[in-house]
């Protein structure tokens, strides 16, 4: 049976390939068009039944992190989607990570007028490298579970337990 950490492995090897054979494969006509649309104010599209902002990789507790995290909160704020869903590595698998996360959430609930979906990234299952809050891969897993790792997220997220994936 395939080990989670089998599963990442082969899951970044795709991401890899598909990134290099992208940027082979991609026109240059394609590229400049898509930095074009960026230039351009976001507006709310009047057609459009559904707007959300998707975001990944915040690991909140790092150096910027904070400041990058309240400029989306800003951004998204003028845009106004209707959700946004963050996808993964909030932070590095740590409880202060969360505690941060929430008190910054906190200091913005008025620029906040949107729900905010939550999904686990590898980053949340971490916690293991870390002992008294300093990196400490020689000690892992610091007698911290994927259980453990699962619940934390869980409770930020404000749901009972994770949803199941059936194939």
């Amino acid at each position: 049976m395939p080990t989670r950490r089998t599963f990442l492995k082969c899951l970044a090897g795709l991401g890899f390939g598909s990134l290099l054979s992208w940027n082979v494969m991609l026109p240059k006509a394609a590229i400049s068009r898509s930095i074009r649309t960026l230039e351009q104010p976001w507006t709310k599209n009047q057609k459009a039944k559904l707007s959300f902002v998707v975001v990944s990789d915040i690991h909140i507790a790092r150096l910027n992190a904070i400041r990058n995290f309240t400029a989306l909160l800003k951004d998204n704020f003028n845009s106004k989607p209707d959700a946004m869903v963050v996808v993964g590595d909030l932070g590095d698998g740590q409880s202060r990570d969360y505690h941060i996360l929430n008190n910054e959430l906190a200091s913005h609930t008025l620029d906040i007028n949107y729900p905010i979906y939550w999904t686990i990234g590898n980053h949340e299952f971490y916690g293991g490298f870390y002992k008294n809050g300093s990196w400490s891969p020689d000690t892992f897993p610091n007698g911290q579970t994927d259980a453990l790792a699962i619940k934390r997220f869980l409770t930020l997220a404000e749901r009972e337990k994770s949803m199941e994936i059936r194939g």
